[in-house]
């Protein structure tokens, strides 16, 4: 303490310090000289937690940026391993022994693993710290790929095909324990940019695949087989160090890193099923989105040399055009994904809009019959130029629209877990549509030709256009209501607001501390919920965007229950009398096996937390149900009204309320 201070604060111990320091209720009692110093102290505090700020705010930036190089980088190099081999391995296994199926299959069996094995990794997540994933998933990858180049020193035959699938096999584990891992925590990480981050990771693994041959080919010809696989595994390899020396858990979590259980994906800690998590009609078309894009990119892969050896182009050129669609797709993935995070409301239509482009480069690259073209070098290019912003649309807007749906309508919570399904979902698809593509394009090419194959490609766009539209075109364009109030103390998720009522329970009265932002002059959380009930009826799904919301979600349904009481009454009374016997009828709350929405609301942490949750909404049950009677009854002898009990047969989100004692 400083030398003033210490005089002052004798000179004035006697003295009340609470007093007016302004004078306005006498004279001043502070010296002036503590007044001064005292001010000084608080100016220098603001400062502090000011620059404080700052500086969290330059670190958290900082880590971030740490996050996205390293793990773009390990992207990079997963995607050059997968296409670095192809212009010399299929020459050297013939020279082992291998026939061309075998070999083929050498290459496909790196998307069977991965296609077999992306939902297992992506449920690992969630008890797996994903800095240690991405590591030693990415070491696994680089021992494989070294130890890859080094089978030319086997014999030819037997012995040097079984290690190549073995090699192969353990490099696509490691792969998709480092995708399905790295994706999660992409996404998890960056929440609110969700598209962009995904679009800059696809990015990155498009110029791997893109330099991948280059690079490997160069290689190859100054060094020989080994040479490429050595190069690449020590990349790999360095890229895991990096990661597991730079990306430590603390750098990686958000700050709310630990509240994976505020909206999980069930709230009884039980672990939700593959089946239970693909089997979603959004989600199978938001699949079906990103398996047709890599579809598309494995067959043009696989017939456009073919298709184009007539134009007697030179080895470089038809690089170069091999280079197209993957060099727009690297260019348009990012605006892309920035224009998803933007609109984020209507992905959707960018799976339209993706779709309609690879529409148009098939009917062009063959072109389709019908069309009166004939096949040229320019359409072809066009055509790939179509693919490339075609196919970047779907797997950005089909993976970012798997994911908002699952958290906005299906109630997953914002966690490792929910990002690892959704991560495996994306990487399944992609293992299988990269197999599917070249399939499809052999058996057509072989039994009949290019422009054949190309038709039956267009074919299933087509039918996936029609969907994607039917979708985009019978949602619902009307929006769903939220609540605007808010509230500092909840029981497990749900907001403790209070309400006007004069029934016995927790809530005595409404407090004005609990008004919308608008000023809803006194509305409360019942007025909202049968204010908003009309509209928000209808929806099949509704977007949680606060507490609040759960409420509004109960009230629905418990209001649908109502009026199947009331329609059967005759007037007022006889409905206030059921009502009644309902609202205090035994009911089920979260946590209970028979509550409905237990994929929402938590589960209460003790018995007294349960307690007080039955209390509470059994007073909300009461006091809904009073006012509605109100609402549905012009007079006290008349009937209900017709325009209220036709909504007694609605079917809220899908689902019913548990009936009294279920």
């Amino acid at each position: 303490m400083c030398d003033i201070e210490a005089q002052d604060c004798r000179k004035c111990e006697t003295k009340p310090l609470n007093a007016d320091i302004n004078g306005i209720i006498g004279k001043k009692t502070i010296p002036e000289s503590i007044e001064s110093h005292n001010n000084n102290e608080e100016l220098t505090a603001d400062a502090a937690t000011k620059r404080l700020r700052e500086l969290r705010a330059r670190r958290e930036r900082r880590h971030k940026t740490l996050i996205v190089t390293i793990l773009s980088f390990g992207n990079f190099c997963v995607a050059a391993g997968v296409s670095i081999q192809g212009p010399f391995f299929p020459k050297e296994a013939e020279a082992k022994g291998a026939t061309p199926i075998v070999y083929s299959s050498i290459f496909s069996v790196y998307e069977l693993v991965m296609l077999l094995t992306s939902f297992k990794f992506g449920q690992l997540v969630s008890r797996i710290p994903a800095n240690l994933m991405c590591g030693f998933g990415l070491a696994l990858a680089g021992i494989s790929t070294v130890s890859f180049g080094l089978l030319d020193h086997l014999p030819d035959g037997l012995l040097f095909i079984v290690p190549a699938y073995v090699i192969r096999i353990i490099e696509s584990l490691g792969a998709t324990a480092f995708a399905t891992s790295s994706y999660s925590l992409i996404t998890y990480r960056f929440a609110d940019t969700t598209a962009t981050m995904f679009s800059i990771m696809e990015t990155c693994f498009g110029l791997g695949l893109i330099v991948g041959p280059v690079l490997g080919g160069a290689l190859y010809e100054w060094g020989g087989y080994t040479v490429p696989f050595l190069v690449l595994g020590v990349l790999l390899t360095l890229s895991a160090a990096l990661i597991l020396m730079f990306l430590t858990t603390n750098q990686i979590q958000s700050k709310d890193y630990n509240r994976d259980k505020e909206i999980d994906i069930n709230s009884n800690q039980q672990v939700i099923s593959v089946s239970k998590f693909l089997l979603n009609p959004i989600i199978i078309l938001d699949s079906f989105v990103i398996l047709t894009a890599l579809s598309l990119i494995g067959f043009n892969a696989s017939t456009l040399e073919p298709h184009i050896r007539h134009f007697q182009l030179s080895p470089l050129m038809t690089g170069i055009i091999f280079v197209t669609l993957g060099l727009m797709y690297a260019i348009t993935a990012p605006v892309l994904g920035k224009l998803c995070d933007i609109f984020n409301h209507n992905l959707t239509l960018f799976s339209i809009i993706g779709t309609l482009l690879c529409l148009a480069g098939l009917a062009l690259i063959g072109p389709l019959p019908g069309l009166g073209l004939d096949t040229s070098l320019w359409l072809v290019i066009l055509s790939l130029f179509l693919f490339g912003v075609g196919t970047a649309a779907k797997q950005v807007s089909g993976y970012s629209h798997a994911l908002n749906y699952c958290i906005s309508n299906r109630g997953f919570g914002k966690n490792k877990s929910t990002y690892g399904l959704v991560s495996g979902l994306f990487f399944s698809c992609i293992s299988l549509g990269g197999f599917m593509g070249p399939t499809i394009a052999g058996v057509f090419v072989q039994n009949f030709d290019f422009k054949f194959a190309t038709l039956v490609m267009f074919a299933i766009e087509v039918i996936l256009f029609v969907v994607l539209l039917f979708c985009f075109t019978t949602s619902p364009t009307m929006p769903s209501y939220h609540s605007t109030l808010v509230s500092n103390k909840s029981i497990a998720n749900i907001s403790l607001l209070t309400f006007r009522t004069k029934f016995r329970g927790p809530v005595v009265t409404l407090n004005s501390d609990h008004l919308g932002k608008d000023d809803l002059n006194g509305v409360d959380i019942v007025d909202e919920a049968i204010l908003y009930f009309k509209a928000n009826v209808f929806f099949s799904s509704y977007e949680i965007q606060s507490d609040a919301d759960r409420l509004i979600i109960y009230l629905t349904l418990y209001i649908i229950e109502c009026l199947k009481k009331i329609q059967r009454c005759n007037n007022k009374n006889a409905a206030l009398q059921e009502l009644a016997q309902l609202a205090i009828s035994r009911f089920d709350i979260p946590g209970d096996p028979k509550f409905p929405l237990n994929s929402v609301f938590q589960k209460p942490k003790n018995g007294d937390e349960a307690e007080l949750m039955r209390s509470y909404i059994q007073q909300l049950r009461q006091e809904c149900g009073q006012r509605l009677a109100s609402r549905v009854f012009d007079t006290d002898n008349g009937p209900p009204s017709k325009w209220w009990t036709c909504f007694a047969k609605r079917k809220f989100m899908n689902i019913n309320l548990s009936g009294p004692g279920n």
